[in-house]
């Protein structure tokens, strides 16, 4: 599962790059949760889960070609407590610069 999990998190690197190129409104793209937190078992069901400041539907419609599960949430939407988790725990995969 390990050797999924850095598959996963290298699609994850990919693709945050790519919707960093193709949306000049993504000011942030945090990768977080089992693919990302080797404190959370991954399984072969997981998922990517990304959390986007910034942006627009082009970013989901880019992360929807990809042959891994993606569940986006918007950074700004989510609550306090949410936020904070990612910020902590989460790994930043695309920065504007």
């Amino acid at each position: 599962m390990e050797q999924r999990r850095a598959a996963a998190r290298a699609h994850a690197e990919e693709l945050a790059r790519e919707i960093g190129r193709a949306d000049e409104s993504v000011e942030r793209i945090w990768g977080f949760g089992s693919a990302f937190d080797t404190r959370l078992a991954f399984r072969r069901s997981s998922d990517i889960d990304l959390a986007v400041e910034g942006g627009s539907t082009r970013a989901w419609k880019i992360s929807r070609q990809s042959p891994w599960k993606v569940d986006w949430v918007e950074l700004s939407d989510q609550p306090e407590s949410m936020v904070r988790a990612i910020v902590e725990s989460g790994v930043v995969l695309y920065e504007r610069r």
